[in-house]
């Protein structure tokens, strides 16, 4: 499955349930398959900051909802467990930080 169609399954998912779909810009990047369902990843879109990847930052994939790093090949690998604990850290502090 492509980025492309994963996308619109997720956005007719969402569709479904009752969600919106919000106006976003994605930054294309080198294209670079999910190490889980192998859906190939070629955008971006940050949530908290600029898009544009780079070495060691984390990713979702929009096939399967993996977490995934960028390696310094820019293909994506899975975090270790301390990495998935600071991940989860950081946005934890992120979601819960007021308004």
């Amino acid at each position: 499955m492509t980025y492309d169609a994963a996308a619109e399954q997720a956005r007719k998912v969402a569709e479904e349930i009752g969600g919106k779909d919000v106006d976003h810009v994605d930054t294309p990047v080198r294209p670079a398959a999910c190490p889980v369902c192998e859906v190939v990843l070629t955008g971006a879109m940050s949530v908290f900051e600029a898009a544009s990847p780079e070495v060691g930052d984390a990713t979702i994939c929009i096939g399967c909802g993996t977490i995934c790093l960028y390696t310094e090949e820019m293909t994506l690998r899975l975090p270790t467990k301390t990495e998935m604990f600071e991940i989860v850290r950081i946005l934890g502090k992120k979601l819960n930080k007021p308004a």
